[in-house]
């Protein structure tokens, strides 16, 4: 059974995606800044891995090390 959505549930929906939308706009800025601040990682293979250095946080949370 087809059901057609109200003017009410159609408003929703699109603020809803414009305000999706707008999100990623802000992830993408904010992304964008803060490598070029030099804030994110390279590639390169001498420097700790992000894996490497969670594994290493959380030995020192638990008291591993």
């Amino acid at each position: 059974m087809k059901q057609d959505i109200g003017y009410r549930e159609s408003y929703w929906m699109t603020n809803l995606i414009c305000d999706v939308i707008e999100n990623i706009d802000l992830m993408k800025k904010s992304i964008l800044c803060r490598a070029f601040h030099g804030e994110l990682s390279t590639n390169n293979p001498y420097k700790e891995s992000a894996l490497e250095l969670l594994k290493e946080v959380l030995r020192e949370r638990v008291g591993l090390t």
